[in-house]
């Protein structure tokens, strides 16, 4: 290998480039090249675009998994209060005078 042709020819290249003579030598290339610039640019666009999408899908999935959570919160409230109301109106149906603690009960542990 002749290491003194391969660094002239680089050089001519490079000059070349430089220059803007590579563009005047790829005249019928350069629809294909444009081409290919478009066709990148969309196609980072349409992988941008995806992406986004996918992050407000994640967003609202776990938007509704709290909402949901909250719903069966929610229920289960209603549903004990349905039940304290039986019990105080199955009591006073009874006159028991029976009220709500106002402190929690405390454990007892055994020794």
């Amino acid at each position: 290998m002749d290491w003194k042709k391969i660094s002239n020819a680089t050089v001519r290249l490079l000059k070349s480039v430089a220059r803007g003579d590579i563009v005047l030598k790829l005249d019928r290339f350069l629809p294909h090249i444009i081409l290919g610039a478009v066709l990148c640019i969309v196609c980072i666009f349409v992988n941008l675009k995806f992406d986004e999408t996918l992050v407000e899908r994640e967003q609202n999935r776990t938007l509704l998994e709290e909402t949901k959570i909250s719903y069966n919160q929610k229920v289960c409230q209603l549903a004990e209060m349905r039940q304290v109301n039986n019990v105080v109106r199955l009591l006073a149906e009874q006159d028991i005078t029976v009220a709500m603690p106002e402190k929690p009960a405390t454990i007892v542990r055994r020794k």
